[in-house]
């Protein structure tokens, strides 16, 4: 019997601010019915998650920018039948390469961060879904719907099992910094005792917080989080 498909959400926190579907000139000009995928709210640099296990392949497109498709190791069961899939992951930042074309991914794997790169007006990502199936050879594969009216895509919602990919920490972190990461900092030194404003803002405060953390945990005291305090924190998620 083959595996109900389920995907996991690749932001968090995850909030749709485009349906699947909603029509516009934007679409409808390209010969669709409509918006071909959802749009996520995210901050810039937002990390950016698989939904599901596959493999990478890095992608530039004049519409979504920079962006990422992964295409699923097995296929799954959809309303229609039986096939692999592959969820797509736009506008999100040029220059900061995560993965690369053939490695292989699991669930909740970062693989990028979010940008407004391509046809944007500002930082989000845009995720869409496609049933595939493969071609004569190994490496041709096409989309299953391509004449539905969206490009092949169809809504994810439906697949969603309502859990987002666990947050981590992947970037370094020390005073002077504002920005989302530096709030999820905040909220996790809070949890363990503090009494930070969460405002995204390293200061004095949440740096002494920081200190503390890291000589309770045997590392060295700097109030960065570089390499080693990142790895004892996200090992506390």
């Amino acid at each position: 019997m083959e595996t109900k498909l389920k995907l996991k959400y690749p932001i968090n926190p995850f909030f749709v601010n485009y349906a699947f579907g909603r029509v516009t000139d934007l679409y409808t000009a390209q010969g669709m019915k409509g918006h071909n995928g959802i749009d996520l709210l995210a901050y810039h640099g937002q990390p950016v998650y698989a939904s599901h296990d596959g493999i990478c392949y890095p992608e530039i497109d004049n519409g979504g920018g920079n962006g990422v498709v992964i295409r699923s190791l097995e296929p799954y069961e959809l309303p229609d039948g039986v096939c692999y899939i592959k969820t797509i992951y736009w506008h999100l930042i040029q220059d900061d390469a995560v993965v690369q074309t053939g490695q292989k991914v699991k669930t909740g794997d970062l693989i990028g961060y979010a940008d407004n790169t391509g046809i944007s007006t500002g930082d989000h990502l845009h995720f869409g879904l496609k049933p595939i199936a493969q071609g004569e050879a190994d490496f041709t594969w096409y989309n299953t719907k391509q004449k539905n009216g969206y490009f092949g895509a169809i809504d994810p919602m439906p697949y969603f099992d309502a859990t987002p990919a666990k947050f981590m920490f992947t970037k370094i972190l020390q005073k002077g910094m504002w920005n989302n990461d530096v709030k999820e900092l905040q909220q996790f030194l809070n949890k363990e005792g503090n009494k930070l404003i969460t405002d995204g803002i390293f200061g004095a405060k949440t740096a002494y917080a920081l200190q503390k953390f890291q000589s309770a945990h045997g590392l060295f005291p700097d109030a960065v989080m570089g390499k080693f305090t990142m790895q004892a924190i996200n090992k506390l998620l």
